[in-house]
């Protein structure tokens, strides 16, 4: 599993790549992001953002301490 430090990082690398945040046992599905998306720079609590292959479709999952950060 590939690891990466932040949101932006990702994207430049897969575009593509299906974004997932959680946050305790709660999670957001975001989908694909677009270049100008805010949510690019947001910082993972752990500075990680994991990559993997289910199913066929590329996911990029990252965690929060909190949705108000």
């Amino acid at each position: 599993m590939e690891k990466y430090k932040n949101l932006r990082a990702v994207y430049e690398k897969y575009p593509n790549a299906y974004f997932i945040m959680y946050c305790g046992e709660f999670y957001i599905e975001y989908g694909t992001l677009k270049e100008d998306s805010p949510e690019l720079d947001i910082e993972p609590w752990n500075g990680e953002v994991n990559i993997y292959t289910f199913n066929g479709v590329l996911y990029a999952s990252f965690n929060v301490d909190s949705f108000f950060d």
